[in-house]
């Protein structure tokens, strides 16, 4: 399902306006949701995710933790590694995810092996996958946080599915 992007305009009671510019302006859209939980970025405090530098403490932290693992390969020179470090991964709704994942770090420029088995053409790559090594997606690029968030939580949820 497409993701849009809006704005709360207005916040009653009984309703929520969402200002979407949506494709069908125009149109009566109606908007099934489910809250889960309410949490407000002012709750993440000093949340903030915790790298290992060292793919193989990643892959047992892993598989101790049942987690999938977010591994970052970038380069010192690259500015869109340093850009995604400074913004996208300090965002707060990214954050929240600091424990659904565990954090890996590899500079590939420096060690080309991670190049070379991971397929990597250009900085950034974010690879990530299960315990035992199994690729679920590779993102090649910049993403911004709204970007990221939206892979974490598609790649979260196909985790579980899989992993019991």
């Amino acid at each position: 399902a497409p993701m849009y992007q809006g704005k709360i305009v207005e916040v009653k009671q009984e309703k929520v306006i969402v200002d979407m510019n949506h494709p069908h302006v125009d149109q009566t859209v109606e908007l099934a949701y489910m809250v889960e939980k309410i949490v407000k970025p002012s709750d993440f405090g000093n949340n903030h995710i915790e790298w290992l530098e060292d793919f193989k403490q990643g892959r047992e932290a892993s598989a101790g933790l049942n987690r999938p693992i977010l591994l970052f390969l970038y380069a010192d020179w690259c500015q869109y590694c340093e850009k995604m470090f400074s913004g996208s991964f300090k965002d707060p709704w990214v954050n929240y995810f600091k424990d659904e994942y565990v954090w890996v770090k590899i500079n590939s420029d420096q060690n080309k092996a991670f190049m070379k088995a991971f397929g990597q053409k250009g900085f950034p790559l974010t690879v990530l996958m299960t315990p035992d090594g199994k690729i679920l997606e590779k993102w090649s690029g910049y993403k911004k946080s709204v970007e990221l968030r939206q892979g974490l939580i598609k790649v979260l949820n196909n985790y579980k599915a899989i992993a019991g």
